[in-house]
């Protein structure tokens, strides 16, 4: 067992070394802390820049566009359509033929 004075001594030699871990820690903490909040504060400063000075100049050329959007998109779903039909036509047809060939390989094996 330590008496006092060995403790004392031992914490004495110890003091630097735990003084210099402490420094490292808290250097440590306070540059990820500032990295954190850095990053966290430009986000918010972009959004509200964007949201004041880019989003009423994009709604005006939204609003102004607004009949050739919905051309497009018109246009757009038509084609979709034209496009869905003619996939669902082709898996029918080959599915169908499939279909018939599976019956004449049916139809020979049994007869």
């Amino acid at each position: 067992m330590l008496t006092d004075k060995q403790l004392k001594e031992a914490l004495k030699k110890a003091e630097a070394e735990v003084v210099a871990e402490l420094k490292a820690n808290v250097k440590e903490a306070m540059a990820r802390q500032l990295d954190y909040t850095v990053g966290e504060e430009t986000k918010k400063a972009v959004a509200e820049w964007f949201r004041e000075e880019i989003v009423p100049d994009l709604k005006a050329q939204l609003t102004t566009s607004k009949e050739g959007i919905l051309l497009a998109v018109g246009q757009f779903a038509n084609n979709i359509a034209d496009e869905l039909a003619k996939a669902l036509l082709k898996t029918a047809k080959e599915r169908l033929s499939r279909s018939w060939e599976v019956k004449k390989i049916v139809d020979a094996l049994f007869d």
